[in-house]
């Protein structure tokens, strides 16, 4: 979440089939994703996907890959966010 205030990074976790199966949020922390290289990426990626190296995770601090792609509203010219999978 982007807001005024304190900013939060919410965390949503997946079963293989696809239901949610937990929530963690961390409060006071300085990850802004819009400053991350794969973010920067999935802006571009508007019509597929955009995939990182190997790097380290800012949030486990474990390596891992992450792939982006550009959301965008219908109608709209730029893009609306980002979403992204590790």
């Amino acid at each position: 979440r982007n807001e005024p205030g304190p900013r939060l990074l919410t965390r949503l976790l997946y079963d293989a089939a696809g239901r949610q199966v937990g929530q963690e949020t961390v409060p006071e922390n300085n990850f802004d994703p819009r400053t991350r290289p794969w973010f920067r990426a999935g802006l571009r990626a508007r019509e597929s996907a955009a995939w990182t190296e190997l790097y380290v995770f800012f949030t486990e601090g474990v390596p891992g890959l992450t792939v982006a792609t550009a959301l965008q509203v219908e109608g709209t010219d730029a893009p609306d966010g980002v979403i992204a999978l590790d």
